[in-house]
């Protein structure tokens, strides 16, 4: 297994991966409603902003986990999101 951050280009394959993981873990639309969450965060946060782990094996994504900034208006203090984060449904419950 490897961890890596770079994304580029792999786009589709984390928005399926986040799918896959939430409808087996909930049900299809959970599954639709993230993918579009995670094509929207990849799209529209700024590279600098948007931090995207992920774990591979053998080349396919396995697993990742999205930060991307919190703001408020009224407040200058700048904090980090963890959401959402997956992991493949055949690799769930492996430690």
């Amino acid at each position: 297994m490897r961890i890596t951050t770079d994304h580029a280009g792999r786009e589709q394959a984390l928005a399926e991966l986040f799918a896959r993981s939430f409808a087996a873990a909930e049900d299809p639309e959970a599954g639709a409603l993230i993918r579009a969450l995670v094509q929207d965060l990849l799209s529209q946060v700024p590279a600098p902003e948007l931090r995207v782990f992920m774990a591979e094996d053998a080349g396919t994504i396995i697993g990742a986990a999205i930060f991307t900034p919190l703001t408020f208006a009224e407040d200058q203090r700048r904090a980090v999101l963890l959401s959402p984060v997956a992991a493949a449904p055949e690799r769930q419950r492996q430690g």
